[in-house]
């Protein structure tokens, strides 16, 4: 049975993403900014705002996104067909984002299963994720979870008796806070 609830919740999921997502992009300023380094980035043209009349300028933006969506532009790079794509990574994120609630919920925190999976879904399935995720190329999906994965991860190191293992699941909560802050620097 739980199986089931787990592969209605993720089909619910992901069809909810599907149908929500859409081609537009940069009309919330900021991710046209995101996909301008990404394009530089890409490009082998550094971190620079390459849309600038004159000298091109250093962003205010932390490059973590713009890095990942780099990758997507290097792959396809043709504007805006690549735009489900580049929205692919705010999708997969909120998808990681549920799944990696669940487990913490149900086998680090011992919360029964279903519980653990309505917890899942209703975080995967916020109407402002969704439309972060489907709508823009926002960092805030990608910030949320890299941020509960330095949670998870800081957790978890200090459940272990072990100090070799603590320490290593320490290193990878200080490795995933660090990669929070180059994604989004205030949150």
């Amino acid at each position: 049975m739980a199986r089931i609830s787990f592969a209605a919740v993720a089909l619910t999921t992901m069809a909810v993403y599907a149908l929500r997502v859409n081609g537009a992009a940069g009309l919330m300023v900021d991710d046209a900014w995101y996909v301008l380094l990404a394009k530089a980035m890409a490009e082998g043209r550094g971190y620079r705002l390459i849309s600038s009349a004159a000298t091109e300028i250093l962003p205010l933006y932390p490059p973590g996104l713009p890095a990942i969506l780099s990758l997507v532009l290097r792959a396809h790079p043709e504007f805006p067909e690549n735009v489900w794509l580049l929205k692919s990574v705010s999708i997969t994120a909120m998808l990681a984002t549920g799944l990696l609630t669940y487990v913490y919920l149900h086998r680090d925190r011992r919360v029964p299963r279903d519980l653990a999976l309505c917890a899942a879904a209703g975080v995967t399935l916020t109407p402002a994720f969704v439309f972060l995720a489907t709508s823009t190329l926002m960092s805030e999906c990608v910030f949320t979870f890299s941020q509960l994965a330095a949670l998870v991860l800081l957790h978890r190191s200090v459940e272990f008796g072990d100090p070799r293992r603590a320490g290593a699941f320490t290193v990878a909560a200080a490795i995933a806070a660090a990669a929070t802050v180059l994604i989004r620097s205030a949150g």
